[in-house]
């Protein structure tokens, strides 16, 4: 006798169908629905992978100028094993190889920082290496200044090579220094304004109207206090849109003090008398308010 079909799904239930290729999450299938709905794994930011790669491509240069100083180093020492030299640039150049050879592990330091203990002591070992690096960088001036080169003319060129690269990675951050400081020299301009520059700016009081706009009525800077000069000169409207102060972003009230730039642009005296002691610039155009002087 043959049972009746289970129902295993009313009306409402839906059915997950899961590829069989491990693709889990990618594919979902609804039962009310006619096709199925994809939802593809959003490939990783190409600003990441980028930097990633440039990480690495400086990482492989670093790695292989090392390694040609070794064996460049090792090539000297086997080829110029007879040549006499006052000084022990032999014994310099066998250092100065073993400390190249020592800094290998430290271009990897990013595989370690899972393990927090050996991190640390790479990096103790790392300022360990770099005092070394500096005191064979002393000694072999010394040796190599103070004693002719007579007899030994492949390991004192070889020398002054590892020396050269030596001053380049000392004075490397001093150069970068030098150069972004004359480069970026008009950067000094932007400074602030003295308060004798900010006092000579001319002032207009505010009246404001019914429909927003308002106008602007110069201050005669001649009568104490600070009172209009009737008469002196005409109105100026302003129209609502213009009549806010883009510092502080507050409209202009009644009788409120402005204060006009050289660009004739107006701003609250309050307002940019606190912006042109930090920046001489006008916020709006950025022009300088200096050069009018």
């Amino acid at each position: 006798m043959e049972q009746p079909p289970v129902i295993l799904h009313e009306k409402n239930d839906h059915v997950l169908d899961v590829p069989n290729d491990g693709q889990y999450g990618n594919n979902v299938v609804s039962r009310n629905s006619q096709e199925p709905v994809i939802q593809p794994t959003a490939p990783g930011g190409s600003s990441h992978g980028s930097s990633i790669s440039s990480f690495c491509f400086w990482i492989y240069v670093r790695l292989v100028f090392n390694i040609s100083q070794i064996v460049a180093s090792i090539a000297v020492l086997i080829v110029s094993r007879n040549e006499k030299s006052r000084a022990p640039l032999s014994t310099w150049i066998a250092g100065y190889a073993a400390g190249c050879a020592a800094s290998i592990p430290f271009l990897f330091q990013h595989c370690f920082l899972p393990y927090p203990k050996l991190s640390r002591l790479l990096e103790c070992f790392k300022w360990m290496l770099k005092a070394y690096f500096l005191i064979w960088f002393l000694l072999g001036n010394f040796w190599l200044f103070r004693y002719s080169s007579s007899g030994a003319p492949n390991l004192h060129r070889l020398c002054v090579m590892f020396l050269v690269f030596s001053y380049l990675e000392f004075t490397m951050p001093f150069i970068l220094c030098a150069v972004l400081a004359c480069c970026c020299g008009n950067l000094g301009l932007i400074k602030g304004a003295t308060s004798e520059c900010i006092n000579s700016l001319p002032t207009y009081t505010f009246k404001l109207q019914k429909d927003g706009s308002g106008s602007i009525r110069k201050i005669n800077s001649d009568v104490k206090g600070g009172v209009d000069a009737a008469g002196a000169e005409k109105d100026t409207a302003i129209s609502g849109d213009d009549a806010v102060c883009c510092i502080c972003l507050a409209s202009y009230a009644d009788n409120d003090v402005l204060k006009e730039l050289p660009c004739s642009h107006f701003f609250h005296t309050t307002c940019i008398d606190k912006w042109l002691k930090m920046n001489a610039l006008c916020p709006l155009c950025k022009c300088t308010i200096l050069s009018k002087q």
